[in-house]
């Protein structure tokens, strides 16, 4: 029998979700649900692959017999919106969209949570290269004395959503969660997924576009991995979009691009090098590609640990926010 599916929120991150579902399951077993006083339904490249949308009030929706949720709605409503979920049913498996929190108060209480069953979407952890490197980083980082890691992620927030004035959308406003800080966030998620017992020493963001201030348009920090610096930079201000990650060290450097993507490697690695021949030639098809990866490990049996736990994710992110909430900066935090 196949599964019953809410998804919440029916801007682009719901409706490309949707889509991908109604492609793997029945259109009737998919139902988009958004509030009633949401704004008109924007029209996206998903939207015509959509076939079942049922747009009601949150408070009217009845879970209760419910498989799986996914929370895709304003980040500012992520927490409640899990809170209402999860009163309602206990045993139903949440994935929200990231971030998972927009508040302290909420990352806190989210941190604590013992939840099995609620999960965030990172689709970069289900990137080849990214799969490639973390199954290899013991073998690297034993092999070496010394090492740096440098990840730099960079996009153009304007492109974002075109049918639109990016300066209204939540994903820059940093009162309903937004800014890069929060929402451009995949870079931090690595640092995290490939160094879980790494340290933060200092971080600042900053904002250069100002007509949208307030809003955090850059992120930069450091890490220490033993006494290994791991250096992030991301940024919403690029014409370019750019997110790649590079490891040196004495004996060999190795770059990553995944967006090309693509991997070089200069010296001697102690690692077979990864192979790319089952990557889709199109950036749109490879970017749904690594979609459909985490719903269909969200929606398993037993979920992998590519899939990250709620209360993982905002413990990690918590050091980010613990000072001043998410006022704008352009000062270090130490810890």
């Amino acid at each position: 029998m196949s599964p019953k599916i809410f998804v919440i929120g029916c801007g682009s991150a719901g409706q490309r979700y949707m889509s991908l579902l109604n492609s793997i399951y029945s259109p009737s077993d998919v139902v988009g649900v958004r509030r009633q006083f949401s704004s008109p339904l924007t029209r996206t490249p998903f939207l015509q692959d959509i076939r079942h949308n049922n747009f009601i009030a949150l408070d009217d929706i009845q879970p209760c017999d419910t498989d799986y949720v996914i929370i895709a709605n304003p980040s500012s409503l992520h927490s409640t919106t899990y809170s209402y979920i999860r009163t309602l049913t206990p045993s139903c498996r949440i994935l929200i969209e990231k971030p998972v929190c927009s508040s302290v108060n909420e990352l806190t209480h989210m941190s604590s949570l013992e939840d099995p069953n609620t999960f965030v979407s990172f689709q970069y952890r289900y990137h080849p290269l990214v799969h490639w490197f973390r199954v290899h980083i013991r073998q690297l980082v034993e092999d070496v004395d010394c090492f740096t890691f440098n990840i730099e992620h960079a996009d153009n927030v304007k492109a974002w959503h075109p049918w639109e004035d990016f300066t209204q959308s939540y994903s820059v406003q940093m009162s309903l969660g937004g800014g890069c800080t929060q929402t451009l966030c995949h870079a931090q998620d690595l640092i995290h997924y490939f160094f879980p017992d790494s340290t933060i020493i200092s971080y600042q963001n900053g904002n250069s576009i100002k007509k949208i201030y307030p809003c955090d348009d850059w992120f930069n920090a450091l890490y220490l991995e033993q006494s290994n610096p791991l250096r992030l930079f991301t940024s919403y201000v690029s014409h370019r979009p750019h997110f790649a990650f590079s490891f040196t060290s004495e004996r060999f450097h190795l770059d990553i691009d995944m967006l090309t993507p693509s991997f070089c490697c200069h010296g001697s690695s102690p690692c077979n090098l990864p192979v790319l021949s089952q990557i889709p030639k199109s950036p749109a098809d490879f970017r749904l590609h690594l979609f459909k990866c985490l719903l269909l490990d969200f929606m398993s049996t037993h979920p992998s640990q590519s899939l990250p736990l709620a209360s993982s994710v905002a413990n990690e992110f918590l050091p980010y926010n613990k000072s001043d909430s998410f006022h704008y900066s352009c000062t270090s935090r130490k810890y």
